[in-house]
């Protein structure tokens, strides 16, 4: 950290945990890590995730952990989007982490 710069600051973890147990139901698990740098100067940023199979009969459910981390305090304006396709987006956001300022 550079002493006085509100504009350099960043540190985080993302911890995902992933366990077994026989006595539920048997489950399928995929795994994709990755980074994207972006910057304040870049374009807005597409990535595509893809790989993943389904079963071809059957119900299907999922759940995702997205992890999107920003520190700069002077910032403001940067977002997760989510959805099917880039056309078709929704903004993430949480209690702590409003739709437009991660």
């Amino acid at each position: 950290m550079i002493s006085g710069d509100s504009a350099a600051n960043h540190a985080g973890w993302t911890l995902g945990v992933i366990y077994q147990n026989p006595s539920l139901p048997f489950r399928n698990m995929s795994l994709r890590a990755g980074a994207v740098l972006v910057q304040s100067t870049s374009a807005p940023v597409v990535t595509t995730i893809t790989g993943f199979a389904t079963p071809v009969t059957g119900a299907l459910g999922g759940r995702i952990l997205f992890s999107a981390q920003e520190g700069d305090a002077n910032r403001s304006g940067d977002q997760a989007l989510f959805g099917p396709t880039s056309a078709n987006q929704a903004a993430l956001s949480g209690p702590n982490n409003f739709a437009n300022n991660f």
